[in-house]
């Protein structure tokens, strides 16, 4: 049998004798234990690494992007020079106002497009004089956007075409009166120069910015202000769940501390690695893997844009590292089962194939088997262009039965993180030598956390068999707070400089930690007990039939009701079992069907040994995804809370009325 991996011991924190403290692959803690901040090989600030890995690798790949059916790169030494480029005509033309805040002063540019090397170049560019990046999702909404660049009195934004002409409209509406300069990645037809001009911006080609930095002597380089661990290298928006985005501050000392933490829980990237970058820039995990692979001479390959062509994408790329997020890998698994399913035979032969290769997984930590992967997962592996090496998985809870699976359909470890962007992504992580699945695993040598009591939710550190309690973390990769907002970092730090993360967790023997709920966003029904929404939803996601899922109560009444997207997919293999027309809108009147989805949601509930107010009794189907368009997700795909309690209050009030 495989041995148990060992994260840590926890112990009672010497200055707070009821908290308890991880420290990362301890099992006697030291005193002078200091937790890392600085990558294996040196370098204090992005600027220094990624500069070295230019040095170190010029011609290996660097950025790609896609033309036609192939990928077209930028070697390391291309890309360091164009982004160099860019910082000479950024720093000589004064494109960008200087802002101040509590006696610092900021050099402010908005990043607002899709994935592309584009992107890159501009963040490498500005890390020579100490800029800083404000990151706009391209898919925020007018209110978001309009919030983002006033709150930062951003006079400068780097964009692709459609945030172009974004940004054109926000100014034809009278919003985003700070903006002055434009950089355009892309073409731009004369109508909209002229119109950018009535508002009184400047257009620039990224191109021709380029072609003037070659016309700029190098020697204005060594006169930029370089770096320094403290300097922000961008500000990064959360979210928005609960209000408006919070713009939290991130130093290069927290992405230097964290690429030191994922070296140390070997999470080990060098040249010879492909990534494909697909989730969003403007979040702080992707961000965080930009920093790791240009530190690292990864080569970064980027989609087209399109989420339809991804797999194509992927498979065009054949990358060797691919993150993920669950939304992502659930899609992928319920396609998965729903191929093996077409076929009784191949459907048994899976069941048999996925038992045997989980139980070599288990014993020996190995994600390879020379019988069922040359018979059943050849196939499987071959959607992720077949040469992944490794993966992981962030931003949200993941079912442990679907990560076992997929370990064995990609042969690959899935390694799956915690964090958030207050601590510049992962501040744990699973260790790729650990077999199981079901918790994010232990601090990085960059974190420390500690378990506080939570009274009402009955969640306490002095709980058996496992201690419980809100994570809280401290450390070089805690961000440096939120950008004017002292009430927000208030509420988010306490007294004694611990970060509280919202999240509870319990902490098993050998140091691992498990997410169990969350502390926000609880409600209570009418017999006064709290409900946790986050944590049904996850339980109830788990069913064939549900796409997406909203779980609600109001506070008089005595039981839970739900708003479900059913899945397309699955109610196609539904409606031919029972010999329908696949008619969606039709199909969703059914009470066969509810029928059988309340059902379904029972049995997940009783195996996850819900308590019977944890139970949803009533619920309506939608057809309409919840998506960003509509207001319902945020740019990280989270749902937003308050918006849908809005947008199905006339539904919910009418499940409760029946």
């Amino acid at each position: 049998m495989y041995p148990k991996f060992i994260y840590g011991s926890f112990r009672e924190e010497e200055k707070c004798e009821d908290s308890t403290e991880v420290l990362y692959n301890k099992l006697s803690i030291e005193d002078d234990f200091k937790l890392q901040e600085i990558p294996k090989g040196g370098g204090e600030t992005l600027l220094e690494g990624w500069n070295k890995a230019a040095e170190m690798f010029p011609d290996n790949n660097c950025l790609g992007h896609i033309e036609g059916d192939k990928y077209v790169w930028r070697t390391y030494k291309e890309a360091l020079h164009e982004a160099q480029c860019i910082a000479k005509v950024l720093f000589t033309e004064d494109l960008i106002p200087e802002v101040s805040d509590k006696d610092k002063s900021y050099k402010f540019v908005g990043l607002y497009s899709r994935n592309r090397p584009e992107w890159a170049l501009v963040n490498w560019a500005l890390v020579h004089f100490s800029g800083t990046v404000v990151s706009l999702y391209n898919t925020l909404g007018e209110e978001s956007l309009c919030y983002a660049v006033d709150h930062t009195d951003l006079g400068i934004v780097a964009c692709d075409k459609a945030s172009f002409k974004k940004m054109l409209n926000l100014r034809k509406e009278g919003n985003a009166k700070t903006i002055k300069h434009l950089i355009a990645f892309d073409e731009v037809d004369e109508e909209e120069i002229k119109q950018a001009e009535e508002y009184g911006i400047q257009i620039h080609l990224l191109d021709d910015i380029v072609k003037r930095g070659e016309a700029i002597d190098d020697k204005v380089l060594e006169e930029m202000t370089k770096p320094t661990p403290d300097t922000t290298d961008v500000i990064c928006f959360t979210s928005g769940t609960t209000g408006r985005p919070k713009g939290g501050m991130i130093s290069h000392k927290n992405y230097t501390a964290n690429i030191r933490g994922g070296e140390d829980s070997q999470f080990l990237l060098n040249e010879t690695d492909v990534i494909m970058s697909y989730l969003p820039l403007a979040h702080c995990y992707e961000k965080w893997l930009m920093a790791l692979c240009l530190w690292r001479g990864v080569a970064i390959g980027y989609f087209n844009g399109n989420p339809l062509t991804l797999v194509k994408d992927i498979q065009m790329l054949k990358p060797t590292i691919l993150p993920a997020v669950p939304r992502v890998l659930t899609k992928i698994y319920d396609t998965i089962n729903l191929l093996m399913s077409q076929k009784e035979y191949i459907h048994k032969l899976y069941k048999v194939a996925l038992k045997q290769k989980l139980l070599k997984i288990k014993n020996e930590c190995k994600f390879t088997h020379l019988l069922w992967d040359s018979v059943i997962f050849k196939n499987h592996r071959a959607i992720i262009g077949g040469r992944v090496r490794f993966m992981l998985t962030g931003s949200a809870p993941i079912s442990p039965e679907i990560l076992d699976a997929l370990k064995c359909s990609f042969c690959s470890q899935i390694v799956e993180g915690y964090g958030q962007t207050e601590t510049n992504a992962p501040c744990l992580i699973v260790n790729p030598d650990d077999n199981e699945s079901g918790h994010i695993g232990g601090p990085l040598t960059c974190a420390k956390i500690k378990l506080e009591d939570i009274p009402d939710m009955e969640y306490f550190r002095t709980d058996k068999p496992y201690p419980r309690g809100e994570i809280c973390v401290k450390g070089p990769v805690v961000f440096q707070g939120y950008y004017k907002a002292d009430d927000k970092n208030q509420e988010a730090f306490d007294d004694k400089g611990w970060l509280h993360t919202g999240d509870v967790a319990e902490i098993r023997p050998n140091g691992s930690v498990k997410l169990i709920d969350r502390k926000k966003n609880l409600f209570k029904l009418s017999q006064g007990e709290y409900i946790s929404p986050e944590k049904l939803e996850n339980v109830y996601n788990k069913s064939q039939f549900v796409a997406q899922i909203f779980v609600h109560g109001l506070s008089t009444m005595s039981y839970l009701v739900a708003v479900i997207v059913p899945d397309p997919d699955f109610l196609k293999v539904w409606a031919s079992k029972k010999g329908l027309d696949f008619d969606l809108n039709a199909i969703l009147e059914s009470q066969d069907l509810k029928d059988e989805i309340q059902q379904d949601l029972d049995d997940r509930a009783k195996n996850a040994n819900l308590n019977s107010l944890e139970r949803i009794k009533k619920l309506h189907l939608t057809p309409e995804m919840f998506s960003v368009e509509n207001g319902l997700l945020t740019p990280s795909m989270k749902l937003v809370r308050h918006h849908a309690k809005t947008t199905f209050k006339d539904k919910i009030q009418d499940m409760y009325n029946e």
